[in-house]
């Protein structure tokens, strides 16, 4: 009884010891930003990561998520380097996400995205890679790329700069590169013409068929209306 007992307090141990949350703004390597001083790590499994609301964390490096591990950025976090996910990996953005550099998705590595992130480089997946929008926005100012099986799935918004050969066919939730609304406002013809003529036939009732084609001089003006 005491041997379980001792596994069941190491494993609550090892399961708390995987989660990490920011007190303060400031470089993701320093100790003052995170709570008990504790820097969390860039590699490894089973990790949660909060970004604390209001609070701006700089990354100056490389990121690989492996196994379960989840990201919360309820404040601002900037990465300067490159996001890998190496399985599942649940990005949850309240605040913004911004990574310069690429997004890689190794074994099959599932992404799920809420709220606004953006990627500078390319995002790049080997087979069977997901990306689950869960009312999310993810920007690539790169390429899209994606082995056999990749897919797009959930519903939100995915905007790419380059190429896209990730998913032809994503979920129908899901806009990828949607087009911007367009409205004609305002028309204005510069040239003017004068004189001419109109064809212009009777529509009464009865006549249709029977007045031959009329003729009127007209006058169409730089607005584009027609007199007659």
């Amino acid at each position: 009884r005491l041997l379980i007992l001792f596994f069941l307090l190491l494993s609550n141990l090892f399961c708390f010891s995987g989660t990490y949350t920011t007190i303060n703004s400031g470089d993701w390597n320093d100790t003052s930003t995170w709570s008990g001083g504790s820097i969390a790590p860039i590699t490894g499994n089973n990790n949660i990561i909060n970004i604390g609301y209001g609070h701006n964390v700089i990354l100056n490096n490389n990121i690989t998520f492996g196994n379960g591990c989840e990201l919360h950025v309820y404040g601002n976090l900037t990465i300067n380097g490159d996001l890998t996910a190496l399985n599942s990996l649940v990005i949850d953005v309240d605040g913004s996400l911004i990574i310069n550099g690429n997004v890689i998705g190794k074994n099959g590595a599932s992404i799920t995205i809420s709220g606004n992130a953006s990627c500078t480089g390319n995002a790049t997946f080997e087979n069977n890679g997901v990306i689950n929008m869960n009312n999310g926005s993810l920007s690539i100012g790169g390429t899209l790329t994606g082995g056999t099986g990749c897919e797009i799935t959930g519903t939100g918004i995915i905007n790419v700069q380059g190429p896209n050969n990730f998913d032809q066919t994503p979920a129908t939730g899901v806009d990828v590169n949607p087009t911007l609304p367009i409205e004609l406002v305002d028309f204005y013809a510069h040239q003017q013409f004068q004189g001419g003529y109109l064809y212009h036939r009777y529509l009464g009732a009865g006549e249709r068929d029977k007045k031959p084609a009329q003729y009127y001089p007209y006058y169409l003006t730089c607005a584009g209306s027609v007199f007659i």
